[in-house]
């Protein structure tokens, strides 16, 4: 994550999430599990053409940007899904400048996969198309333990939501003002975060 922190705006940049890279083992109602997803899928989602929101936390009563005014801007390179999000909240503004921003998450459901039996009984499932709800910045209220949780939304219309955290949410760039760069060491917090993480 790279942030560029300006007088009244922060412009927030990184990958939300890579593609073709096995997540660590995750959890639903019939055990464990690890996943993937397919090159081209946030793309596609993206080309669907609905408008996404970029939130703090995944607070709906968080929007700090949209694609449809161009505050979010998404796109997926051979990496991954890359965001840059022009920030006016002046709670995420000093939070940016405190270095409380950890990272990104997105929020999606699947409409379409497949799940495999893969090594050690491990089912693997590679998630092929979704609908992108929305990409969010985690502050440094959400636990590392957070990283890799499935948390399942029901809504009127059935469609089961999950939540991922990027597991490469640590390295973070904070430049202020342009002409002052600033890189932070954030070692000491991954290592808290693995040892959450066991």
């Amino acid at each position: 994550m790279n942030i560029e922190v300006r007088n009244n705006e922060a412009i927030i940049q990184g990958y939300v999430q890579s593609v073709e890279r096995f997540s660590k083992p995750l959890y639903d109602n019939q055990g464990r599990f690890i996943e993937k997803i397919a090159a081209g899928t946030f793309q596609r989602a993206i080309e669907k053409g609905g408008e996404i929101l970029a939130l703090l936390n995944h607070r709906p009563d968080r929007v700090l940007g949209k694609t449809s005014d161009n505050t979010l801007k998404l796109r997926e390179d051979s990496i991954g899904l890359k965001a840059e999000l022009r920030v006016t909240d002046a709670e995420v503004i000093q939070k940016a400048k405190e270095n409380r921003l950890k990272g990104w998450s997105f929020g999606f459901s699947p409409t379409k996969q497949e799940f495999y039996e893969g090594k050690n009984g491990i089912r693997e499932r590679t998630v092929e198309d979704m609908i992108l709800k929305e990409v969010t910045v985690v502050d440094d209220t959400k636990s590392p333990a957070y990283i890799g949780t499935l948390i399942e939304m029901r809504e009127e219309d059935t469609l089961v939501f999950e939540f991922r955290a990027n597991e490469e949410a640590f390295d973070v760039d904070v430049i202020e003002d342009t002409d002052k760069k600033e890189h932070i060491d954030l070692t000491k917090y991954k290592h808290r975060a693995n040892k959450l993480r066991l």
